[in-house]
């Protein structure tokens, strides 16, 4: 007897990714086919695993939590629902899902019928700082919105599942104006890799005693919660609020269907992007742009303005049709000679024209690096982070 198809679901993990753009859903978990750069960058696995740290440095501020430890979505749903049934109770990665939405929540803590949601991230921020979350124009800071709309998926998600629970929201992160009163507190919780996964290891001994007075702050993101949940979500390609756009993304998902892709600067960040696809390996990238602007293997070999260096200006030359970088002009780049060595034009139209001086495969202005060699003062050193 075959066993059930293993369920669809649309994490906040493709949440997120849906959020970049939304046909990436499809390329996503497929690595046999669309290898992911992400998973394959050593510096992106290491924030990862401080990420871990972070999460369990987080429990022991809750003692008496509930882990939950299934290995099954359903059990893992299962699991957090008898739980939810107490009065009270703390649960670490309780399950929430609801019509192929499904989010595990670092924290939930329930007090008769309040929920208090707590996302942890290792993600710095300053709590003596007003209006930390807010840019200077008053919206949401986009270095913080990303993390905001994490936990405004769960709490969509935790009110589809439980709409008599009241659930507040929060932010956990570390806290910059507060000092660490312990040495050696990330030596507590060490990392390693259980097939291919990360997972910590916290020394024995370690409670809440033993790690200090807290250096995670969190905080209640209501505020921004509603404002996200209640404004259009604009990604590449789509519109609307969070809400209808999740349950497209999920039924999407679920069937594995496509989203038409939508081509723009964007692009540029896309990790299911193979430069030489092979031996079965597909580029997500490529197949996009084959669909959305009937690009041929020779046009990729050219060279998209993708490539251009340190530009802003992408999306405006996608959206004018100048999408190969041979068909880039120096008025494109408001192209100016520099005073002193290359200006950042200069070197963005060595790029676009393939042609630099000397043309011997790579450019050294040797005059400019002498001189700056001259001022120098030594002795000199030399960190390597």
């Amino acid at each position: 007897m075959n066993s059930p198809a293993k369920p669809r679901y649309l994490t906040k993990s493709r949440f997120k990714i849906a959020v970049e753009c939304p046909t990436k859903l499809y390329y996503t978990g497929k690595p046999t086919i669309y290898p992911d750069a992400k998973q394959e960058d050593d510096f992106l696995m290491a924030l990862a695993e401080g990420g871990f740290q972070v999460g369990e440095l987080a429990k022991l501020m809750y003692p008496g939590g509930v882990e939950v430890s299934a290995k099954t979505h359903q059990a893992q749903i299962d699991e957090t629902t008898r739980l939810l049934e107490r009065d009270e109770v703390t649960i670490f990665e309780g399950a929430i899902a609801d019509d192929g939405l499904f989010a595990r929540v670092d924290v939930l803590r329930k007090t008769g019928s309040q929920v208090e949601l707590i996302e942890v991230k290792a993600k710095s921020f300053d709590s003596t700082v007003q209006n930390s979350f807010r840019g200077a124009r008053g919206g949401i800071d986009s270095g913080m919105r990303p993390y905001l709309q994490d936990v405004a998926f769960q709490r969509h998600v935790m009110s589809l599942a439980y709409p008599n629970l009241q659930v507040r929201s929060f932010l956990m992160l570390a806290d910059k104006s507060k000092t660490c009163s312990v040495d050696g507190l990330n030596q507590r919780f060490k990392i390693r890799r259980q097939d291919g996964r990360p997972v910590v290891t916290v020394a024995p001994g370690t409670d809440a005693g033993a790690v200090g007075a807290p250096v995670l702050t969190a905080v209640n993101v209501d505020e921004f919660v509603d404002e996200i949940l209640r404004e259009p979500l604009s990604v590449p390609g789509a519109n609307g609020l969070l809400a209808d756009l999740a349950q497209d993304w999920a039924e999407r998902y679920r069937t594995d269907r496509l989203i038409p892709p939508t081509v723009g600067a964007h692009c540029a960040k896309c990790e299911f992007h193979t430069t030489s696809p092979s031996a079965g390996l597909q580029s997500g990238l490529h197949e996009c742009w084959k669909i959305a602007k009937g690009w041929s293997e020779s046009d990729f070999a050219t060279g998209s303005v993708l490539d251009l260096w340190n530009f802003k200006g992408k999306q405006k030359l996608i959206d004018a049709g100048v999408l190969r970088l041979d068909k880039v002009t120096r008025e494109h780049l408001k192209y100016k000679e520099g005073i002193e060595g290359l200006s950042r034009s200069e070197r963005q139209w060595m790029q676009a024209s393939g042609r630099w001086p000397g043309d011997t495969g790579f450019y050294l202005d040797t005059a400019l690096m002498r001189r700056q060699m001259a001022s120098w003062i030594f002795p000199l050193h030399f960190i390597d982070f």
